[in-house]
């Protein structure tokens, strides 16, 4: 007959299993750890240059909100500029009058003392800009 050979562990044995899965448990645990914590600190990083970004961009905003208060203040509105353009149409208007009633002048006056006909008088006359029929 064969005799089983099956022995029971001793309390010895028992004892260095669990202190060695204790020590591997102790080891994962600390393996983790480590990782986890490289982790956080690259997360740390990122979340510094984002904060850095965020200020960037909020001086930029404040930069265009002046920028554009500037412009609300110191832009003109298409009404005082239609107001302008119609004003300085009609002293333009009142200029050129002026300068043909001279031209007009001077061409009867240059006609009376025969020093151009009063023909040519008449085509100069009728080429101003406020023609008249002569």
């Amino acid at each position: 007959m064969v005799k089983a050979s099956h022995q029971e562990p001793t309390i010895q044995d028992v004892l260095d299993t669990v202190h060695s899965l204790n020590q591997d448990i102790l080891d994962a645990m600390t393996t983790f750890a480590t990782k986890v914590e490289g982790d956080i600190g690259e997360l740390k990083q990122d979340v510094s240059g984002l904060k850095q970004d965020v200020n960037g961009l909020k001086q930029d905003v404040s930069g265009l909100k002046h920028d554009v208060a500037y412009l609300k203040n110191n832009m003109v509105t298409k009404d005082y500029l239609d107001t302008s353009i119609f004003k300085v149409k009609g002293e333009m208007g009142m200029w050129l009058r002026k300068e043909d009633d001279k031209v007009n002048e001077l061409t009867g006056l240059l006609a009376n003392k025969a020093v151009i006909s009063r023909v040519d008088s008449k085509k100069i006359v009728a080429m101003g800009p406020f023609a008249k029929k002569a």
